[in-house]
């Protein structure tokens, strides 16, 4: 299709440089022109050349002429052209153009003898534009501010086109344009007053403007404030409210008495209102007529009323013990508690920070009085009555001077109770550890204990009266038994390596270390305080264990001997690696019993060097005994790779191109067979490389020169070995 449309054209250019015999030309148009209110008698006008260099005798030529593909008017050409020559040529019927819009015409020739009709037409538009009919923008509206939207039209217009639609905000004194083409424009949630028209475009008629719809805008009424909401006692419930801030006039006043849910008018479209004589909560609003918004209220004010203050009355008066606390509760009370206050005299009275119905003391020392201030809201406070709480001294057990630890030689000594608080008091003691208790001598505040031989508690009982009896801290005397080490066990024989469980008997002591010596010269603490102990000597090494009772004198046990025996040196030998079927002998080191495991595979598993023969990787145990029975050992494992023929591929590609792959002529295998000779010929039979040990190194050059791409031939013999290697080899050098 494009070689197609390049071929007309370049004939087109090559036609129109030619004279043609006869060619006529219909080289331009004069009218009809695009304009305002064209009549239905527009001229008709070309230009008409005789592009050729011969002579166009009169009527030859017929000139005809369309509108809008419509009826075809032709008429005669009634002059003669000579040849260059050119005619103004215009139609005796004229056209009919009256109708608003484009209008399509086709102007052309037609000459019998026109050897070229690609000159021969003319075709032109021609717009008539009719005089706007602007009409009207609908609907005027009132509107309230900030709360609207609606959709404006354009309506009873014609002809032309729409420019743009613009809005004034000041009565039409200036307008500002809208980005908008159609025949309708919206507008949402105005504040000011807006007028709206629609510019039309005339094209070739007069630009007009369309009838403007005004949008007027009411300011959204504001309810304003009450002052104020407040409280009043219900003995005084009366005062005025006043509504301030508000836009617009006052419709009604309404009142609520179950907060909010019902409202009941009030015949006042003042500013104030006065009330009286209330008895519950009471809130009021005022309603403000909106216009064109909707009617809004002000803020709403509540007028709260509180009940007359009751003191209430506190429970009846108590004793306590010092130390312990009290629990209060107010009865009968109404009003807020503004706090609790106590007093140990009556006359100066401490507020407590406690707003509630009850109280809890903090623990007592003395005796103290307690009362509550309440108020209900805004009434009056009131006190309640007082109440009385008598503190008792607290009797204090005191401490005995002291506990004590001592060795049944020495168990005698004086206990004494210090820092008690009271009169009547009785030593008692117990000999299972409190579990119970009997009578003991003391006199008044001290006792003497004499020879004791267990351990025995000690405390006194002292009477509380109206507080709670008590008892003083209790004194543990405890006595410890003389120290005994006890027997360590007997001398025994190890092999080096070996542990031994050593253990005391019959030791008697809260505290034991133990000691090694190898010369028993020196000795060693060991870090263990256990009866039990698990050792492991290298050496023939003696160990004793010292105890000690409590605070009591040490005793040490009997000394004990371990005698070690060293352990034989042992050699497998060092990890080696065969081919499966191979042989090897194996070298342990000496001893007096050896043996080998496993057993399958060896030529004599009782013998330091025997000869193995494993089919698979095999780890071998060697075990050496020493005379006196002590047993060493080491492995060694023989790794076993599988036989494998040896065998060689040839490549039959090499591309050396220096990309690090393929670039040298690969025989893989070849390392298993060397002093491999090599023969490369090209095609005409000519030897270019020879290598008798090839090493994979050839880069198939021929006297330092890369060889052409091509096929070559190639010879390989592997030495001893009765066979020839032969076929063909590609070079690609650039690939």
């Amino acid at each position: 299709m494009l070689k197609s449309k390049l071929l007309q054209i370049v004939l087109m250019i090559f036609i129109s440089q030619l004279s043609y015999s006869q060619d006529v030309w219909l080289q331009n148009h004069f009218s009809p022109n695009s304009g305002c209110v064209l009549s239905n008698s527009e001229l008709v006008n070309v230009l008409i050349n005789n592009n050729s260099g011969s002579f166009i005798p009169s009527n030859s030529i017929t000139v005809s002429y369309t509108i809008d593909a419509g009826p075809t008017t032709s008429e005669l050409l009634g002059v003669n052209l000579a040849s260059g020559a050119t005619w103004n040529f215009t139609f005796g019927t004229n056209a009919n153009l009256s109708a608003c819009g484009p209008h399509a015409v086709k102007v052309w020739v037609n000459l019998a003898t026109d050897p070229n009709p690609l000159n021969d037409t003319l075709n032109w538009i021609v717009q008539n534009d009719c005089i706007i009919v602007p009409g009207n923008v609908t609907n005027d509206a009132v509107v309230c501010s900030g709360i609207n939207s609606d959709i404006l039209n354009l309506v009873g217009w014609t002809n032309g086109s729409i420019s743009n639609w613009q809005y004034s905000e000041n009565a039409g004194f200036s307008w500002t344009n809208i980005v908008n083409t159609t025949t309708n424009h919206s507008y949402n949630n105005l504040t000011t007053s807006t007028q709206y028209r629609v510019i039309l475009e005339g094209g070739f008629c007069l630009d007009d403007t369309s009838g403007i719809a005004s949008i007027t805008v009411d300011p959204q009424p504001v309810g304003g404030t009450i002052n104020s909401s407040t409280t009043h006692c219900e003995t005084s419930a009366s005062g005025t409210l006043n509504l301030v801030g508000s836009s617009g006039s006052i419709n009604f006043w309404e009142y609520s008495d179950d907060g909010g849910a019902i409202w009941n008018p009030i015949a006042n479209t003042t500013t104030s209102h006065m009330y009286s004589g209330l008895t519950t909560e009471t809130w009021y609003r005022a309603q403000i007529e909106g216009g064109a918004c909707a009617d809004v209220y002000s803020d709403t004010a509540v007028i709260s009323i509180d009940g007359v203050t009751v003191a209430g009355n506190l429970m009846s008066d108590a004793t306590i013990c010092e130390g312990n606390t009290v629990s209060l509760t107010l009865l009968g009370y109404f009003g807020n508690v503004l706090d609790w206050e106590s007093s140990e005299d009556l006359a100066i009275w401490t507020p407590l920070g406690e707003f509630d119905g009850d109280h809890d003391s903090s623990p007592l020392t003395t005796t103290t009085y307690y009362r509550v201030h309440l108020q209900n809201g805004v009434c009056p406070d009131q006190y309640s009555d007082t109440v009385q709480i008598t503190v008792d001294n607290l009797v204090v057990g005191g401490n005995i001077n002291n506990s004590m630890t001592l060795c049944e030689i020495d168990a005698t000594d004086t206990l004494v109770l210090v820092n008690y608080q009271g009169s009547n008091i009785s030593w008692e003691q117990s000999n299972n550890n409190g579990i119970s208790w009997i009578p003991a001598s003391g006199i008044n505040d001290s006792l003497i204990f004499v020879n004791l031989t267990d351990t025995v508690w000690y405390r006194v009982f002292i009477e509380g009266y109206a507080c709670p009896d008590v008892y003083s801290d209790t004194a543990i005397i405890t006595i410890w038994q003389d120290t005994d080490a006890g027997i360590l066990g007997f001398a025994s024989t190890i092999c080096e390596g070996e542990s031994v469980d050593l253990a005391t008997l019959g030791s008697i002591g809260t505290g034991l270390f133990w000691e090694s010596s190898e010369d028993l010269v020196v000795w060693n603490t060991i870090a263990s305080d256990t009866l039990g102990q698990t050792v492991s000597p290298v050496v023939t090494t003696s160990y004793r264990v010292i105890v000690q009772n409590q605070g009591c004198v040490e005793d040490t046990t009997n000394l004990l001997e371990i005698t070690v025996n060293p352990l034989p040196i042992v050699d497998a030998g060092v990890d080696v690696t065969i081919t499966e079927f191979d042989t090897i002998q194996l070298f342990g080191s000496a001893g007096s019993s050896v043996m080998w495991s496993p057993v399958f595979n060896i030529s004599d598993s009782s013998v330091s060097n025997p000869f193995v023969w494993p089919n698979i990787t095999t780890t071998y145990l060697y075990e050496v005994t020493t005379p006196q029975g002590c047993t060493a050992s080491d492995n060694i494992t023989i790794t076993v790779i599988p036989y494998i023929e040896p065998s060689i591929n040839i490549r039959n590609v090499v591309t050396p191109n220096g990309d690090g792959y393929n670039d040298f002529w690969l025989i893989t295998g070849i390392e298993d067979f060397p002093e491999t000779e090599v023969h490369v010929f090209n095609i005409y039979g000519q030897e270019i490389y020879k290598n008798l040990d090839y090493q994979n190194d050839w880069d198939a050059t021929f006297r330092g020169n890369k060889l052409p791409n091509g096929t070559y031939h190639y010879i390989v013999k592997i030495k001893d070995v009765d066979e020839l290697y032969k076929g063909n080899l590609t070079i690609l050098g650039n690939e």
